[in-house]
């Protein structure tokens, strides 16, 4: 039994294994049929083509035959022709002619002609309305009255179609049909008068509204003389506005951590201003508090040290994408042109990492493909833009203050001091103070948010005139205390957040800005001691030269009181022999520099750099770039 029981399981098995057998066959010989098939198809079309050329081809021959023969080929065309395709052609000819538009006669021949255009876009059942209106008007059936005598027209009897005339309820799809011709043609009678509204996104070309009808009556004229004459000419028209404005070939960009600046050679201020950790933060999709810091791009670990270079790729590309307007379209905040077309210098920090400096390279010369790149420092082009090739300039910016003497417009490296003291280190203390002291609704707060620091530092702040020493030195770090010293000076600032209203106490306005001259230790010197150090470091023959004219530059030097309490502190501590001058400063009956912010001297003088033909200490072709690759 056992034995039978297996050999039954294996014949079972078997005949599974011949069934899938016999389809799998079957599926194949239906596709090798399919196959076929469509070859035959293939060539039925191909052999289909090449007939027709060759009947082209042999039909070429023979008019070239009869030509040579002096035979008339239009004549011998003509008795190849049978008398049914001459007649087939004829009322082809006849039909055409019947159907041509010859214009209207006068309103009521325009009114029939625009009927039967509207019957032949309709398309309407015509048999069907034939037949309706045969059923509707039949005669009625005579009576015995109206075959022998006649009635009074009161005692007539009136058909039923006669009755119920205009009774008819037309269906659903005619009434929809209906419908939608009656929009189109109000659609079409609205594009086609003169009386159109204007389109609002459409880019404003006119001063006037004279000059706007005008330049629509050119516009006309140029469509009937050239068709398309305004798609073809438009890059001509763009090019001549931006030449008519722009003389310079050059593009200066100043990519700093937090901010990004743009702009053409000669120009007094940048097109471009663009928060650049932002962006940044918008590319890799986390909160960035700079678009790079100097330590972070100096880590120990390689494959760290290349996540933050591809980011940091990442976030240029895009970035100056979108400073060449590739990725939004304002033409008033962008640059708006082709960034092969134009040569770049670009603004750098003295103390630039080189990874930072060969990712811009990369970007620039690589994926946006620019002619060259040319390096100028920071301290050298603010210098410049107050007009003068020697001086001692600060540049207070947000990771740190960076001084550097400039003599001759050749900066002096050697004596180049740093101080971690600048924006960020502001920043801290601002959040630290108002998580510390200010209150939302009586209570303090928990966390003191990114934005209300920011708008805190830049709205609020201000340097007090008097260093701390001699004011509030003696004065213990308390509400009560520093409110009263400082309550004559500032007020209390009101602040918006989403939790409440934020109450920052006066004397927090002026006390976070002593964390920037306070004196420190050899590692974090407060501004003006790291100015100190600078000087101490000079020659003696250019000491009083370069101090002659003592520059702040950066977006921290920006505040209020900022440059007469640097001034004052600085020549406080200086020997009595060489005389300070601050250019910022304003003192009256001193040089007056021009009015241009602390945190724009270093791109307008890019800008002038670039009107005089400057090409930097440094230039990098998009060739010589290709080839160290």
């Amino acid at each position: 039994m056992g034995d039978d029981a297996g050999l039954a399981s294996r014949r079972a098995r078997l005949q599974r294994l011949q069934a899938k057998m016999s389809e799998s066959a079957s599926a194949n010989r239906q596709d090798v049929a399919e196959e076929q098939a469509a070859r035959r198809e293939h060539a039925q079309k191909r052999s289909v083509g090449q007939a027709r050329k060759l009947a082209k081809a042999e039909r070429l021959l023979d008019e070239r035959d009869l030509r040579e023969a002096g035979k008339d080929v239009e004549r011998h065309r003509a008795m190849q022709y049978s008398i049914e395709e001459n007649e087939a052609w004829e009322a082809k000819l006849e039909d055409k002619e019947r159907t041509r538009d010859k214009g209207a006669i006068d309103f009521q021949d325009l009114a029939e002609r625009s009927y039967r255009r509207q019957i032949a876009h309709l398309k309407p059942d015509l048999a069907s309305y034939e037949k309706q209106k045969q059923d509707e008007h039949a005669p009625a059936p005579p009576t015995r009255a109206s075959e022998h005598a006649l009635v009074p027209a009161s005692e007539a009897r009136v058909p039923p179609a006669v009755a119920h005339y205009g009774a008819h309820r037309p269906d659903e799809e005619a009434v929809d049909r209906l419908v939608s011709h009656l929009n189109h043609e109000q659609d079409q009678i609205r594009r086609r008068s003169r009386r159109r509204d204007d389109d609002p996104d459409a880019e404003i070309t006119y001063i006037n509204e004279k000059n706007k009808h005008f330049n629509k009556k050119i516009k006309r004229v140029r469509r009937r003389l050239t068709q398309y004459f305004d798609e073809h000419t438009k890059e001509i028209r763009e090019n001549r506005a931006m030449a008519a404005t722009r003389r310079e070939d050059r593009v200066v960009l100043e990519v700093g951590s937090r901010v990004c600046r743009a702009g053409f050679g000669g120009e007094c201020a940048p097109r471009v201003l663009l928060d650049a950790a932002a962006a940044g933060a918008r590319t890799l999709g986390r909160p960035l508090d700079a678009l790079y810091a100097p330590d972070q791009m100096l880590a120990a670990h390689p494959r760290q040290l290349q996540e933050r270079h591809r980011d940091l790729v990442r976030c240029l590309v895009r970035l100056l994408r979108t400073v060449y307007q590739e990725y939004v379209h304002n033409s008033h905040r962008h640059l708006v042109c082709d960034a092969r077309a134009y040569k770049v210098l670009l603004v750098h920090s003295p103390l630039w990492v080189e990874a930072v400096q060969d990712a811009l390279c990369g970007v620039l010369l690589g994926n946006l493909g620019v002619p060259s790149v040319s390096f100028i420092d920071t301290h050298t082009l603010a210098l410049l833009a107050t007009g003068r090739n020697t001086g001692l300039v600060v540049d207070c910016g947000y990771w740190e203050t960076t001084v550097m003497p400039v003599y001759a417009g050749r900066p002096l490296r050697n004596a180049l001091t740093t101080t971690p003291r600048a924006g960020r280190r502001l920043r801290a203390c601002v959040a630290a103070l108002c998580t510390a002291y200010a209150s939302v609704r009586g209570a303090p707060p928990a966390d003191v948010p990114r934005a209300a620091v920011e708008r805190i530092t830049t709205e609020a702040l201000y340097v007090h005139p008097a260093p701390r020493a001699a004011c509030d030195a003696s004065l213990p770090l308390d509400t009560a205390a520093m409110h009263a010293a400082y309550a004559e000076d500032a007020e209390d600032f009101d602040l918006r957040t989403d939790a409440g209203t934020l109450r920052v106490p006066g004397w927090i306005r002026s006390a976070a800005c002593e964390a920037l001259f306070d004196d420190g230790d050899e590692d974090e010197a407060g501004v003006v001691q790291c100015a100190r150090q600078s000087i101490a470091q000079l020659p003696l023959d250019t000491r009083r030269e370069i101090l002659d004219a003592v520059l702040l530059a950066g977006g921290t030097a920006m505040l209020p009181g900022f440059a007469a309490r640097f001034e004052a502190q600085l020549t406080h501590g200086a020997a009595p022999t060489p005389r300070i001058q601050v250019l910022n400063a304003g003192r009256p009956g001193a040089l007056r520099m021009p009015p241009t912010p602390p945190n724009l001297l270093a791109w307008t003088g890019g800008s002038l750099a670039a009107g005089v033909g400057a090409h930097g200490i440094e230039q990098v072709s998009s060739a010589a770039w290709r080839v160290e690759r």
